[in-house]
């Protein structure tokens, strides 16, 4: 990385991290020199998740989030109860 380009990762990285608090998420953070570590605990950000749904107005029994596998990986599902 240039000395060029670090203020602006850093700031990105600020911005970042400014929304994901403002999702109710509040991630582990390293900031180095040379690298930013950001990493979220799996449970706080599938609930982070709900939150954000039903601050927009889905009711919290429409919605079921988990963490399923497919395939060599997992994907976080989230099934939104029309009726």
């Amino acid at each position: 990385m240039t000395a060029s380009s670090s203020p602006n990762i850093d700031k990105n990285v600020a911005q970042f991290i400014q929304r994901m608090n403002a999702l109710g998420l509040t991630p582990l953070i390293d900031l180095r020199d040379d690298y930013a570590l950001i990493a979220f605990s799996l449970k706080e950000f599938l609930t982070g998740m709900k939150r954000s749904l039903i601050k927009s107005g889905v009711p919290e029994n429409n919605i079921n989030i988990e963490v399923v596998p497919y395939g060599n990986d997992r994907y976080i599902k989230v099934l939104i109860k029309k009726r």
